[in-house]
């Protein structure tokens, strides 16, 4: 049975889910674009290519046994993502079926402010912003959208994802 299938069915059926065997992950994205409004302007936002960010993935153990299974448990998954700056961001991930019956992810924040859309099977991530006036920018102020895509491998042992 696909790992995607085992979680949703562990949720569906109210019992803990046995837990996501390809995590964690270190991801990189291959290319990041999007749009950037400048501090000081008008709301004007001007196409951009960002630094390609790298993070690593790992489940979250301690949301997974404490929401699984109760009345308000909307995920098959819970994943924390930390960017290579130690900025972590929780994720609630659902299983989906993409091109070809593949199985993978679709993860949001909450509030839902970025989307992780995984496929563990193919390694391959996308990512993006969806509200940029949440996301100020760290070099020279502003609010940035973003969307990017990539790739995830198995952590590398004794990494911080684990």
């Amino acid at each position: 049975m696909p790992p995607a299938l085992a979680l949703w069915m562990a949720w569906a059926l109210g019992a803990p889910a046995a837990g996501a065997d390809w995590l964690p992950l270190d991801c990189k994205a291959a290319q990041t674009v999007g749009m950037h409004d400048l501090p000081g302007e008008p709301e004007t936002f001007e196409p951009s290519v960002f630094v390609e960010s790298e993070f690593a993935l790992r489940e979250n153990a301690l949301f997974m046994k404490h929401l699984l299974g109760t009345e308000n448990a909307t995920s098959a998954l819970y994943v924390t993502m930390t960017a290579a700056s130690g900025d972590e961001t929780e994720f609630e991930c659902r299983a989906v079926r993409g091109a070809g019956a593949a199985t993978g992810y679709s993860c949001v924040n909450n509030p839902p402010a970025e989307i992780l859309m995984l496929n563990p099977q193919r390694g391959r991530f996308t990512r993006s912003a969806v509200g940029g006036w949440t996301f100020p920018a760290t070099h020279r102020g502003g609010a940035s959208l973003f969307v990017e895509y990539g790739t995830c491998q198995p952590a590398a042992a004794g990494s911080d994802a684990e």
